[in-house]
């Protein structure tokens, strides 16, 4: 349906419903201008009574004291009255909702002083409790100037009101959903930055604490600065991952097995006066994920949940399968009809107003005055954007909170491929053309290539790189290049290295996301490992790529 199609239609329609009010007004006035008694009979009375009767939307009049006099067949229809039951026993104020009735009490005292209505909007209220938004139209009765009552006409405007509301939460969604990008995009790229900052200081962190015996007096210290990049990593990570840069390796699982491995940790995660139950449904909820990003985002759940608790509480997670008949609407996003695997974690504990749930999502945003680093729950909702899923959250102030994840079910499951034997694999012999623009990288991978066997080569450029394999009698075995250069891509640089030297393997390494990734053609590219990484991530990549020969 048009939603500016349809509001210009309904428009039209009040606007001619307006036309013949007037007209109606004025063929009262005319039959009320005499005596009643003598009125009855008049063409003008009766073509007034038949307007009345026939209009295609509730009509009625009322007396002094608004006690409804008369209504036409299609008001007892909306309302679900029989004439017995309305008139002169309910008034005008009886069919509207409480909070409408001081507007409709001051409307009609401006009837009463000859004031007519440009129109009010009010919550009707039907025979069965039922409601519906309405405009009405009302008029004062007047003869020889005295006041005699109203007269009025009302219109449905659910549609239109629902309409407005509906574009009101397409704004706000389109709001939120630019405000999200645009952080995400500074996100991913100080994420990206960082990266390649993280990289030596892990790579050659580990490299000293191995050479480094257990006794060392700077052992301890060693430690700590390791530990304190990778819990940076874990924080460029989850930037990435609120920005949608993060890559995603999905597979094939029940996402009821998520919840059990993560069981533990999770008791943990929460102060023990804290109940956790779970609810877990009995048929498989299979979908397409990432099991550690999921982990992650069911951890970051967990620990907003026992941070809204004070004291005693509870959480409840659970799992279901759901066919979604109809679409759902929230400040955040639009929930297709489907089938879904819904993950559901609720708590008793403080609860949001609306001001703050228009922020959770948003990166550095926290209501902790202490220990809140902001990026727990726009990593959640990264994940499930990832993972092509929905938010859907329920809350308010001293009841709780409800957070609902609709995933896609999986339609069916992957034959997962056998790995490849590394042990197998020995470096002795091999040699690799590093090419990365940071010269910090290119010194860290030749060391630690370097120490398991390897013969390698390093270039900050395209030209290097060139040169490199020019001389490089017999070529090398393996390319291991950054996606982004300074004057040519990865990509394009593998396609003339491999020209000279066709068998020649390659590796792309990158601090970027998928889209960036997608744009340099590498979007499907199983051949690339992630900055920042550890000394094994490196080494198990490289025997990997030698091990599909």
């Amino acid at each position: 349906m048009n939603v500016h199609q349809t509001r210009e239609e309904l428009l039209q329609k009040i606007d001619q419903l307006e036309r013949e009010l007037d007209l109606l007004r004025g063929m009262s006035d005319t039959a009320r201008s005499v005596s009643p008694g003598a009125a009855k009979d008049t063409p003008t009375n009766r073509m007034y009574d038949e307007l009345f009767e026939f209009l295609p939307i509730p009509a009625f009049e009322t007396d002094t004291e608004g006690f409804l006099t008369r209504v036409n067949a299609r008001s007892l229809s909306r309302f679900g009255y029989e004439p017995s039951e309305v008139l002169h026993v309910k008034r005008i104020y009886d069919v509207l909702r409480p909070d409408s009735l001081d507007q409709m009490r001051r409307g009609f005292n401006e009837r009463r002083l000859g004031i007519k209505s440009k129109g009010n909007e009010y919550v009707a209220v039907r025979k069965d409790g039922t409601e519906f938004e309405a405009l009405i139209y009302s008029d004062g009765i007047f003869i020889d100037g005295v006041f005699q009552g109203i007269r009025g006409v009302l219109i449905d405007i659910s549609q239109r009101v629902a309409m407005e509301k509906d574009r009101k939460l397409l704004a706000e969604q389109l709001r939120h959903a630019r405000r999200v990008e645009s952080v995400g995009r500074l996100a991913a790229g100080v994420a990206h930055d960082f990266n390649n900052l993280l990289s030596p200081i892990i790579g050659y962190s580990e490299v000293v604490i191995e050479q480094l015996g257990s006794s060392h007096p700077i052992m301890e210290d060693m430690k700590e600065i390791l530990a304190s990049a990778y819990s940076a990593r874990d924080i460029t990570r989850q930037l990435l991952t609120f920005g949608q840069k993060q890559q995603v390796q999905k597979e094939h699982f029940d996402i009821n097995a998520i919840v059990r491995e993560s069981s533990q940790l999770m008791r943990r995660l929460v102060p023990e006066s804290i109940l956790i139950e779970y609810q877990l449904s009995a048929e498989s909820c299979d979908i397409m994920g990432d099991s550690a990003q999921l982990k992650q985002m069911l951890l970051n759940l967990f620990i907003n949940a026992g941070d809204a608790i004070s004291g005693k509480g509870r959480i409840c997670l659970s799992t279901r399968k759901q066919q979604l008949e109809d679409e759902i609407q929230n400040q955040w996003n639009r929930i297709p009809a489907g089938e879904y695997v819904v993950l559901q974690l609720s708590d008793d504990g403080k609860g949001m107003d609306e001001k703050t749930q228009k922020h959770i999502f948003e990166p550095f945003f926290s209501t902790k005055k202490i220990d809140g680093s902001g990026l727990g729950l726009s990593t959640v909702w990264g994940v499930a954007r990832q993972h092509d899923g929905y938010i859907e959250v329920k809350s308010s102030p001293e009841t709780g909170t409800q957070f609902s994840v609709w995933f896609p079910v999986a339609s069916m499951a992957l034959v997962s491929s056998q790995s490849p034997d590394l042990t197998s694999i020995s470096p002795t012999g091999l040699s690799v053309l590093v090419v990365d623009d940071d010269q910090r990288m290119c010194r860290l991978v030749r060391r630690l290539l370097t120490q398991q066997g390897y013969h390698v080569a390093v270039a900050t450029n395209a030209e290097q790189a060139l040169s490199l394999m020019q001389q490089y009698d017999g070529g090398f075995d393996l390319l291991l290049a950054d996606v982004v250069l300074p004057e040519i891509d990865g990509k394009r640089l593998a396609g003339k290295l491999c020209n000279i030297s066709p068998s020649m393997r390659v590796l792309y390494m990158t601090g970027y996301g998928p889209e960036m990734l997608e744009d340099f053609g590498l979007a499907d590219e199983t051949n690339l490992i992630h900055k920042p990484f550890d000394v094994e991530s490196l080494l198990k990549k490289v025997k990997a790529v030698f091990g599909q020969i």
